[in-house]
């Protein structure tokens, strides 16, 4: 009879333990799920700024591409006009000559 007490006893405080522990443990996954999903976002929204990134620096190279072209550009330019500059100088150096 002790035994059968002793057995229920120990039974009842399980039952006990186990319901009073529920909540946590359920609780418990619930927060592991959403460490999962916000893991899960951060990754994509790593990915993401990964991405922007190189969209980015390929942007960056073009427009430095660009600005290269239009340097050159400008220093052929200014080249063409330092040369009709002295044709202009020559040609006005001719006119002078030519009225005296």
């Amino acid at each position: 009879m002790k035994k059968n007490k002793r057995c229920i006893s120990l039974m009842l405080g399980f039952v006990l333990f186990v319901v009073w522990m529920w909540p946590a443990v359920r609780s418990d996954a619930a927060t592991s799920s959403e460490l999962e999903q916000s893991i899960k976002e951060k990754e994509s929204a790593i990915s993401q700024a990964q991405e922007e990134k190189k969209q980015l620096q390929s942007t960056m190279s073009n427009i430095q591409a660009m600005v290269d072209s239009l340097e050159s550009s400008k220093n052929d330019l200014e080249a063409y006009v330092k040369q009709l500059d002295g044709n202009l100088a020559e040609i006005q150096s001719k006119i002078d000559e030519l009225k005296r």
